[in-house]
This record gives structure tokens, sequence and C-alpha cells, in this order.
């Protein structure tokens, strides 16, 4: 829970203490922890899936791609990735790289969604 937050805070007054865990947010970094776990002893999700090779599904589909330079839980890298299937596949697509992180509240990521 706490690293998950601190990846995506950029404010660094705002970063969360490790060695502390709210009582009120420990239902949600439970079920955090009980989840990543899961993808440590597997290495990925149980069946893993390709998402790239299903894009052309989308063809009749106009998608609109945000993707933020600073985030640092899907990297720049895939979402690149990602533009470039729907495109090679026909996918009407529109991909905005902007300077925002992970979360949508980003002001600027806010915007583009």
């Amino acid at each position: 829970h706490v690293f998950e937050k601190n990846l995506m805070e950029e404010d660094p007054k705002k970063l969360l203490d490790p060695s502390k865990i709210r009582y009120s947010v420990l239902p949600e970094a439970t079920s955090v922890a009980f989840f990543e776990s899961r993808l440590f002893l597997h290495g990925t999700f149980e069946e893993p899936v390709d998402l790239l090779e299903r894009v052309d599904r989308l063809k009749h589909t106009p998608t609109w791609v945000c993707q933020g330079h600073r985030d640092e839980v899907c990297p720049e890298r895939y979402a690149q990735k990602l533009v470039d299937a729907l495109e090679d596949a026909g996918v009407p697509t529109r991909a905005n790289f902007i300077e925002a992180g992970h979360e949508a509240t980003d002001p600027v990521m806010a915007k583009c969604l």
C-alpha cells in the first residue's frame, strides 16, 4: 500500500512513512498486499493475456490514450506499444503523451481524460 502510494505521489511532502500504516487504510492496504503477493508468487497473472494481440477487436471504437511522461506505474514505453498496435490494426486512435504522472486526479491528466 505504502509503496504503491509513494510510487504515484509526486509531492515529497505527501509521501507515506513505510513503517506506519493508519488503521483507517488497513483494509485497503491488506487487499493491495494480497493482490501483489499473488502477482509476485506467480510472476504474473495466472493466465497471461497479451492485450496487444487483441486490439483489432477495437477496429470500430475510437480510442483515446492519455499517458503521463512521469508515470512510474505504467511506463510510457508500454503506452507507446499500445498506440503502435492500435494504429497498426487500423483502430481510430488519439494518443496524448502529457506532463503528468499516473493518477487521474493529476490536473494535467484530468484535463486530458
